[in-house]
C-alpha cells in the first residue's frame, strides 16, 4: 500500500499516509497509476491470512468454550471481505461496508481468540488481559466511527488499524505457538 500511495503522488510530492486513504489507494479513478499495486497487496494479504485463520482454528482449545470455534472463523472473515473490497472499486456504501466489516471482524476474532485463551489456558498474564482490554477498546472506536457523523483522519484511522491488527495477529500466532511448544514438551 505503501508503493501504491507513492505512485498516486507521482514522486512529486512527500508521502504522508495520513493523507493516503486505503479506499482511495484501491480506486482506478483516484489512484489510476496505483491501484493495481494496492490491489495485489490487498488480495495477496488476505490470502496469507486464510492459512494463519486455520493455524489459529487448529491451535485454539475447543474443550472447554464453543467461543473456541468462533474466534478464528470471525478472524477468517475479516480477510475474504477484504478480498471482497476488490470487487467495489468505486468509494460507495458497499465499499465502506466492507472495510468497516474487514476491521471489525478481525477485531472481534482476535478479540475472541484471546479471551479464550484467557479463559481456557489460565493463561492470566497481564499481556493477555492486555490484549483484551485494549482490542475491545478499538472495536468500541470502529463501533463509534460507523456510526459517527465526525470526520477523523480515515487515511490515517486505517494505516493504525492495519498496524495494530497485524501487531496482536502477530502476538496471537507466537502465543499459540509457544502453547503448542510447551504442551508437547
Amino acid at each position: 500500500m505503501a508503493i501504491a500511495a507513492h505512485l498516486s503522488r507521482g514522486g512529486s510530492k512527500p508521502l504522508l499516509l495520513s493523507d493516503a486513504m486505503l479506499s482511495e489507494l484501491l480506486s482506478p479513478i483516484d489512484n489510476p497509476r496505483g491501484f493495481h499495486v494496492a490491489s495485489a497487496g490487498v488480495a495477496i494479504c488476505g490470502a496469507l491470512l486464510l492459512p494463519v485463520a486455520i493455524f489459529f482454528y487448529r491451535q485454539q482449545p475447543r474443550h472447554r468454550h464453543s467461543l473456541a470455534h468462533f474466534g478464528p472463523i470471525v478472524f477468517g472473515l475479516g480477510p475474504v471481505t477484504a478480498i471482497a473490497i476488490l470487487f467495489s472499486p468505486a468509494i460507495n456504501d458497499t465499499h465502506v461496508f466492507l472495510a468497516f466489516a474487514t476491521y471489525i471482524l478481525m477485531t472481534v476474532g482476535l478479540l475472541i481468540c484471546y479471551a479464550t485463551e484467557w479463559l481456557t489456558r489460565r493463561r492470566r498474564g497481564m499481556p493477555i488481559l492486555f490484549a483484551v482490554g485494549s482490542l475491545t477498546g478499538v472495536l468500541a472506536f470502529l463501533v463509534y466511527l460507523a456510526f459517527s457523523k465526525r470526520l477523523y483522519n480515515v487515511g490515517l484511522c486505517e494505516w493504525i488499524l492495519c498496524g495494530v491488527l497485524a501487531a496482536y495477529t502477530s502476538g496471537l500466532a507466537a502465543l499459540l505457538r509457544d502453547a503448542k511448544i510447551s504442551h508437547h514438551s
